[in-house]
């Protein structure tokens, strides 16, 4: 697939060149950078959640609602960040089992 591809952005010398060594690289650089930005997105969410609860303008109007969405997002960015971290980490150590797990996460 990914000779093909070369081959269509017209590298016909890079595609025959490829090893399967190459080819298992950038899918590990692949999956490190899109697990990196689950972990950006979930600390993301997880500093405005902190924010949102320690900012005293909206206390008032967070305590009359049933669920705090401060609370939310403070809980779903410290899974997804956790999840990031350990994709992260199965990644660089290429250890099948950290992925296994991130995979296991996603899927619930």
């Amino acid at each position: 697939m990914l000779t093909s591809f070369l081959e269509w952005l017209k590298i016909p010398n890079l595609a025959p060149s490829l090893t399967l060594f190459d080819i298992l690289q950038i899918n590990v650089c692949i999956v490190s950078v899109v697990i990196c930005w689950t972990q950006a997105a979930g600390l993301t969410a997880l500093c405005i959640g902190i924010y949102a609860r320690l900012d005293n303008e909206y206390a008032d109007l967070m305590s009359r609602l049933p669920i705090v969405p401060a609370l939310l997002l403070i809980a779903v960015g410290a899974v997804v960040s956790f999840v990031g971290f350990v994709g992260s980490l199965g990644a660089i150590r290429e250890s099948f089992y950290l992925l296994k797990m991130v995979i296991s996460f996603t899927n619930i």
